[in-house]
């Protein structure tokens, strides 16, 4: 189904280059060797969709993965033209990784919006909680017992909006814990006034920490950490 519609697009329209996102999962090596097959003349560029770690193995290729120029599909992997990469950490990861000619966007259209956010007001004794996709539960469970004995400062609990929620809800409310309150405003605002932001591998550490905000991992017991703060160190 895709093929075909693919394949449709390019044949009807001339198209020079081609940018696109995902490129290390199925659907941009989907593109990727599709282009290359059908259309090898299309230029291809696969920027970089969130924070790049060297924990997250999908990005590397084994050392003989990369097609060398022969087109043999069976025995190697197609890979972008180019790579657009959001700063020279990610730049490293994926030359680590194996791609070729990896270069640093001149802007980073997905942090846009740390452009506005002004930290004038920050209010005194108040911390973010940003849970990322899967670690909810997770994080509140690490965080209770801090939470119930730290009265003096306020925790925002912020639920990601993709996913299942029920249960962390459920378990805030069990918890009963006056200075915890799920954060129902725009991340922006929260971003604007905490003092502090804890994560586990949410990508809402890396833009606190590109705000200037104390960032604080934790690294919950049997889960590997992706989360890019790690190779700042």
């Amino acid at each position: 189904m895709f093929k075909n519609a693919i394949c449709k697009v390019f044949s009807e329209y001339k198209v020079s280059d081609f940018y696109y996102y995902l490129h290390e999962y199925c659907y941009g090596r989907f593109f990727t060797y599709l282009l290359q097959t059908y259309f090898p003349d299309v230029h291809k560029i696969g920027f970089q969709h969130g924070p790049a770690s060297r924990r997250k193995m999908l990005y590397y290729l084994a050392k003989d993965e990369p097609d060398p120029g022969e087109n043999n599909f069976i025995e190697h992997l197609p890979v972008p033209d180019e790579v657009l990469a959001e700063d020279e950490i990610s730049r490293k990861v994926y030359e680590e990784a194996g791609y070729k000619n990896v270069r640093i966007m001149e802007k980073v259209y997905r942090l846009s919006y740390l452009d506005d956010i002004n930290r004038k007001n920050v209010v005194p004794d108040t911390v973010l909680v940003a849970c990322g996709l899967h670690d909810g539960e997770l994080l509140l469970n690490a965080l209770s017992n801090e939470m119930l004995n730290t009265y003096d400062k306020t925790y925002y609990f912020k639920l990601h909006p993709r996913t299942h929620n029920a249960g962390a809800i459920e378990q805030i409310k069990a918890l009963g814990a006056k200075n915890l309150k799920i954060a129902e405003k725009d991340l922006t605002y929260y971003l604007s006034i905490v003092e502090k932001v804890i994560v586990t591998y949410s990508s809402v550490g890396y833009e606190a920490h590109l705000l200037g905000i104390p960032v604080r991992i934790i690294d919950v017991p049997g889960k590997i950490n992706e989360s890019p703060l790690l190779d700042l160190k």
